[in-house]
């Protein structure tokens, strides 16, 4: 059942107390129970457990007929492999790990009580779950590298970045309106780091700068950022629009000048590419960066836009101003730049073509 940043009315859709099948564009899904996640530690511990044991339970019961690989595609927590591991063993079928979060990296990054203690038990538990895999996949290079250092056979590791199914990547022209005008699409969570956000607005407002800030979509961090906004009167700078689908985003990021991107500095938020940035290149447009490591190091090699370190607020503020000035001919380059690399390494059919060459090996 999904949990994530949901309207209601969706979760209610997929509430459902017994296990039940469901066919989507031709494909057959079965959907068992789980607990629904909620805010407090409890209740989350108690959706990931029951996760594990849903799956493991009713996949040996409903999952009877033959198959060629079990494929996990791995958010957190990196548990939810678990039940595969033990359909692999039952069915004897390869299996294939899309790895999406770095763990126990992301403890750590989480902030989570005792992290450092919780890291040092659980590695042993992560490292078998890896080994015991047939294919790893990786959306970042940091991420191949990290698990190529605790798995035996380093050659079943492999990078395979998270595509996109936009097509239509066209250079768009700018300046359309006086305002330069920043576009933040995807999750307001802690990772985010938005506090840099207002501290930016609070900076541009100073200096009556024509710029606005436009943040879409939801998360655990909506309601402070709302709050800050109205603390500090940014409300004429930045404008929060809360959750907006799929296909009603498209005319904000067609109206935007420059795309935002911005992280904590963290052990495994450095390693992530976050699932934004392949539909920030889709769309052609400069992006801003403020963090460390993979992503940070990917704008300046591949000239996307400009980068500037996690949390360094002023360092971001200079870079907007940069980008504002820069001439058509300088933004158009980069444009380039971006629908390159997007048709090159994140194209959905391209990449969907790699993946069944690989998986092929395996069976």
């Amino acid at each position: 059942m999904p949990h994530y940043n949901i309207d209601k009315n969706v979760i209610n859709k997929y509430k459902n107390y017994l296990p039940y099948l469901k066919y989507e564009k031709k494909l057959k899904i079965w959907r068992f129970p789980i607990i629904y996640q909620k805010k407090n530690s409890f209740f989350k511990f108690c959706n990931y457990v029951s996760y594990i044991l849903s799956l493991s339970f009713f996949s040996q019961i409903f999952l009877r007929k033959n198959f060629d690989i079990i494929f996990v595609y791995a958010t957190s927590p990196i548990f939810q492999v678990l039940p595969a591991i033990l359909y692999k063993l039952i069915k004897k079928k390869p299996l294939v790990i899309w790895v999406q979060d770095l763990w126990p990296e992301v403890l750590v990054d989480l902030k989570i009580p005792f992290n450092k203690q919780l890291s040092f038990l659980i590695r042993p538990i992560i490292e078998w779950i890896y080994n015991s895999s047939d294919l790893i996949l990786c959306q970042s290079n940091s991420f191949v590298n990290s698990i190529k250092k605790i798995v035996k056979n380093k050659n079943k590791v492999v990078l395979y970045y998270n595509p996109s199914d936009i097509k239509n990547t066209l250079l768009r022209s700018r300046f359309k309106s006086k305002t330069f005008k920043i576009l933040f699409a995807g999750n307001l969570g802690a990772a985010q780091n938005l506090e840099i956000v207002i501290k930016i607005a609070k900076i541009i407002k100073k200096n009556t700068d024509n710029i606005q800030i436009n943040l879409v979509g939801n998360g655990n961090q909506f309601s402070l950022i709302k709050d800050l906004i109205n603390k500090n009167k940014l409300d004429d700078i930045i404008k929060l629009h809360g959750y907006i689908s799929v296909s009603k985003v498209k005319k904000y990021y067609q109206k935007a000048d420059a795309l935002l991107l911005t992280l904590h500095d963290g052990k495994a938020l450095n390693k992530t590419i976050p699932a934004k940035f392949q539909t920030y290149l889709a769309y052609a447009k400069p992006i801003l960066v403020s963090a460390n490591g993979e992503i940070n190091n990917l704008v300046k090699q591949k000239k996307l836009g400009l980068s500037s370190r996690a949390g360094y607020y002023n360092n971001l503020y200079i870079n907007i101003l940069r980008l504002k000035n820069m001439t058509k001919k300088e933004i158009d380059n980069i444009s380039l730049n971006c629908i390159k690399f997007y048709k090159s390494d994140f194209m959905l059919a391209k990449n969907v073509s790699y993946l069944q060459k690989i998986l092929n090996k395996l069976i």
